[in-house]
């Protein structure tokens, strides 16, 4: 039922930049 797994990796991690969109601004907190 479930896949095989043993060659998963995770995904990368995003870049830590701030996002800005119509009405709010993200940003990393460190």
């Amino acid at each position: 039922m479930s896949e095989d797994l043993k060659n998963w990796q995770p995904r990368p991690r995003p870049e830590r930049k701030s996002i800005e969109g119509r009405t709010v601004r993200l940003e990393p907190l460190s």
